[in-house]
């Protein structure tokens, strides 16, 4: 007999009638696909699970890193810690040239900028802004030809419109306390300051610079001041020693402070300059003049009359004398010259001859006083500090 299903061998599906055409058994696929297919299976949920995973992990933590949800938390850290400087150093730009200013804790302040292409110094001392500059820049701020001359080189009590940067408000107390109080900018977005990833936000007007990392510090600031834009980096100063050349600047600057120039107010001169006792001596010389009233205010003026003494030609000689008064009320001023000049001049005439003189007269502030009590101020800052 010969193999099953060849020449003379039985069936190949053993004995018994054939099954029908097509049932016969079919080809049995090898056990290690079935193991195939559930690794398979297994992988795909395995995938499943990681994408899961990755999806999930990526959306829990974006919350922490978005500033419109963290800017306020990041701004009140700021805050606290710029809360401990006892002062801060401002450098950037402002009115779009170059400005450093340094600002006391108690917001006292000293600046150095360049404004309408003059040089700028700048002192603030409790609520009063002084400012040196020369002529040109006075003229800018809107005084006349004869007012900016006054305050050509001089210390000047700056009127309002050249005083629009409040240098107080960036003292490290107040700027703390704005800082403490902000709630999250909605369009707050995270970019550099210079180098420094951070976040940059809004509170009120002004743009604030925060640090992305913690500890949050206060980067830089800006805004804009009447029609001038600043951005300022932010450096805390901490310790008496990083104060001490901020206090000795306040000081020079405040010592220089009498008899400052105020162009805001105009004099009145009210008639002629009249002459007293005249001879090889000296000459004597007396005017009247009522200061301009300023606003409603009733603090009283310091005013300088300088008188110059000429005969046919030069000036020979000059006097200058002060007095006090309140806006919208009348005062008399003398003064005297005297001296070799004057003495020399006289000599050289025989007879009658003629002496003229005239006068002006300026509204300035700050007595000896008044210094005293600035630097006094001054004093129980950097103790304080």
């Amino acid at each position: 007999m010969g193999p099953p299903g060849g020449p003379g061998g039985p069936p190949p599906w053993g004995a018994g009638p054939p099954p029908p055409y097509g049932f016969g058994p079919g080809p049995q696929p090898p056990k290690k696909s079935n193991t195939g297919v559930i690794l398979g299976i297994g992988g795909g949920v395995l995938a499943l699970v990681v994408l899961l995973v990755v999806v999930v992990a990526l959306s829990g933590g974006g919350s922490n890193d978005d500033p419109k949800k963290t800017s306020g938390k990041s701004a009140a850290q700021a805050g606290q810690a710029l809360g401990q400087a006892a002062g801060a150093t401002y450098t950037g730009t402002y009115g779009g040239s170059e400005a450093t200013f340094n600002v006391t804790k108690a917001g006292s302040a000293h600046g150095a900028y360049t404004s309408h292409g003059s040089a700028v110094t700048r002192v603030d001392v409790g609520d009063t802004t002084y400012i040196k500059a020369d002529s040109s820049f006075w003229t800018a701020q809107g005084q006349s030809s004869s007012e900016a001359d006054k305050a050509d080189g001089k210390w000047s009590k700056a009127p309002a419109a050249a005083a629009d940067l409040k240098l107080s408000e960036f003292s490290p107390a107040k700027l703390a306390q704005v800082l403490q109080q902000a709630g999250n900018d909605p369009l707050a977005v995270n970019t550099p300051a210079g180098s420094t990833p951070a976040i940059k936000m809004s509170i009120s007007e002004t743009t604030y610079y925060i640090s992305k990392s913690e500890p949050h510090r206060l980067l830089r600031i800006e805004g804009t001041a009447g029609s001038d834009s600043y951005a300022l980096d932010v450096k805390p100063l901490t310790g008496a020693s990083a104060m001490t050349p901020v206090f000795t600047q306040l000081r020079s600057d405040v010592q220089a402070l009498k008899n400052a120039y105020d162009p805001s107010i105009n004099m009145l001169p009210m008639g002629k300059i009249h002459f007293g006792s005249c001879s090889e001596s000296g000459c004597t010389v007396k005017g009247s003049v009522m200061p301009s009233s300023v606003g409603t205010s009733s603090n009283s003026v310091r005013i300088t009359m300088n008188a110059r003494f000429w005969g046919t030609g030069a000036t020979v000689s000059t006097c200058k004398g002060t007095g006090t008064t309140t806006p919208s009320h009348e005062t008399t001023i003398s003064c005297r010259t005297s001296g070799g000049s004057w003495s020399s001049w006289y000599r050289s005439h025989n007879g009658r001859f003629t002496i003229h003189a005239s006068s002006t007269f300026d509204a300035t502030v700050n007595s000896s006083s008044d210094v005293n009590s600035m630097l006094t101020k001054l004093s129980q800052e950097q103790q304080g500090s």
